[in-house]
Formats: C-alpha cells, structure tokens, sequence
C-alpha cells in the first residue's frame, strides 16, 4: 500500500484526496498540509466531511505532518498549491530531501525545462540522489493537449503534422478559470493583461514542448497568441453576469515550428456558451482525426491524474520525470 501526503486543501486539493481515499486498497492518507491558518491542527474528517477520512490532523509545514504521521511514513506526495516551478521548488525541495516522490499539479513542472531550466536542472540532480521521481500532470497541460494527443500517434508508422483543439464552455467551471480568462471584463483590460501575461491559460507551451519531444522533433520556435472572446449576448454563470460588448472568454493559441515549418497546432477555446469537445487531427500514416463528445472535463480529469499516477510513482526513475515517461507508447515525427 501507498501511503501519501497530500498538500494544498483548496478545491482541487480537497477532491484529490477524496479520489485519494476511494483507492482505499491501494492507497492510503497518511498527511496533509496546508497554509490556511482556519485549517491548520484540525482533523482532516472535520474538513472534508467524512467520517471515514483517516485519523489526520492537517498540519502548517512538511515537517509537522511528518512529525505526526509517526511510523506511517509517506512514499509520495501529492501537490496541488501553484502554477510555477520556482514557486514549487521550496516545496519540492523539502519533499525529495525526505526521500518523497512528489507528483504536482503545477502546469509548469509538466515540462519544467522550457520555462525554468536551471531549476528543472537542480530539482532533477536531487531527485536523482536521492532516489525519488518528481512529475507534473493534468488534464492540461499533462494529457489532453499532450500526452493523450501523443498517444493517438501510437498507430501511426509517421507524423507529418499534429493539431489539437480544445473547446469548453467556461461557464460550467469554477470561478477561478472563468476569471483567468477575463470573464466579464472589457476588452481593453483583458488585452493589458494578455500583453503584461497575467491572464490566461499556462501550460501551452509545455505542451508543444512535449510533443515536439515526444515525436523526435527539435523545436526552432514556440509562437503563442492570446485573444479575448467578446459576448453578442448577455451570458452569464453562478459568478458572472456579462453583457453584451464585454468579454466572454479567451482564444488561445500556440505553434510549434520545426525545420522552418509548423507541425504542431493547439487551439484552445474558453468561453461562455461554447461547445465543449476535445480533438486530435493526425496527419500522418495514416490520418487520424479522434474526437472526444464530451471533452476530458477539466477539474475532475486533473483530480483523476494525479491520484492515478501515485499508483505509477513508485515504478518511475528516479529523476525529473513527464507524462512522456507514463504514456510511452507513441508515433515518430517524419
């Protein structure tokens, strides 16, 4: 049996461990951190509601759950508290440095060489020393517009070129996607923080990474364009209301460019009353097009991953490890 220390109790964090805890055979809670002083010292039963969570006391830092978790010592760590890999590394650090094998759901770390090498370097000789794997996952970056794109290759002989889109109508999630995409905001603020990069999906240049790597392919650039979607009529969710003229949702694209040429194209699609679907079109041998009817839906389907690939943790190579290293299974760019 698996026994896991998760850390972060915000929404996703909370149903992780629930995803955790419906494993029961194989794995088991043995810990939980979190930062948030109202939860701090109390049971972890209280928290969730349950009264069949395990006998755990949420604690402030690494080190007190460690402390309490006596003889029942965790194996791997859950992570769900950041976006970036420098925010994560004080964490990852204290983690690998406990003999932990650490699987996060930081959509930088899903491929943490492109946007922080230095420290993917450093994370990765330690990891590496000290016998643990590190991996970033979810439903994306980590496998809707990556590693399952890349697994739908597995029947091809060759991959010319790879585009993948993704559509979801925004006004069915949770309120902090709906507003990384602007929701309800003009025009003219959603661009000002498009160009200065603090709005919008993180993660789609990882994915390109990915693929390239995962196909063969030496990428000579990564192109990325945001655009905001603005509403022809009133639209609105639990959180927003939004009128016409302002702002719906966000466009985003990215491409990977390889030998002067674009092979590989992520569309993503957020928005308010949009079509919710998730598809891969190959051209290859042969051409593929593979089409999900109801998307790989987007908090459930992280929460999934990362309780699934704790069961994988222990099988990896010590080291900074991707979903490359868990779906292995792939085509071969032409």
């Amino acid at each position: 049996m698996i026994s896991v220390l998760h850390l972060g109790l915000g929404a996703i964090g909370k149903a992780t461990i629930e995803a955790l805890l419906a494993q029961g055979k194989s794995v088991r809670v043995v810990g939980a951190v979190d930062l948030n002083p109202l939860n701090v010292g109390h049971p972890l039963a209280a928290i969730l509601r349950r009264s069949d969570a395990p006998e755990v006391t949420v604690a402030g830092s690494i080190a007190d759950a460690l402390k309490w978790a006596g003889k029942r010592q965790p194996s791997v760590a859950t992570v769900t508290t950041c976006s970036r890999t420098e925010e994560l590394r004080p964490v990852a650090q204290e983690l690998i440095d406990a003999g932990i094998h650490v699987v996060s759901s930081c959509e930088e770390l899903a491929w943490p060489t492109l946007r922080a090498p230095r420290i993917a370097a450093a994370l990765n000789r330690r990891a590496k020393a000290k016998g643990v794997a590190l991996l970033g996952t979810g439903v994306n970056p980590g496998f809707a517009m990556d590693a399952f794109a890349l697994a739908c290759t597995a029947p091809c002989t060759s991959v010319r070129h790879i585009k993948i889109i993704r559509s979801l109508d925004a006004s069915k999630r949770r309120y902090q996607l709906q507003k990384k995409i602007g929701a309800g905001m003009t025009v003219t603020e959603v661009k000002r923080l498009i160009r200065t990069g603090q709005i919008g999906h993180v993660g789609l240049q990882e994915s390109v990474a990915m693929i390239a790597a995962g196909l063969g392919w030496k990428l000579d650039a990564i192109q990325e364009k945001f655009d905001p979607v603005v509403a022809d009529h009133r639209v609105q969710s639990e959180f927003f209301q939004i009128e016409p003229g302002r702002v719906r949702g966000m466009w985003m694209r990215a491409a990977g460019i390889v030998a002067g040429k674009k092979r590989i194209d992520l569309d993503l699609f957020m928005a308010f009353d949009a079509d919710t679907f998730d598809e891969v079109i190959i051209d290859g041998d042969p051409n593929l097009l593979v089409r999900t009817k109801s998307g790989f839906p987007g908090e459930s389907a992280t929460i999934g991953l990362l309780a699934n690939c704790v069961r994988v943790m222990p099988t990896l190579q010590p080291g900074l490890r991707t979903m490359l290293d868990v779906l292995r299974v792939r085509g071969v760019g032409a």
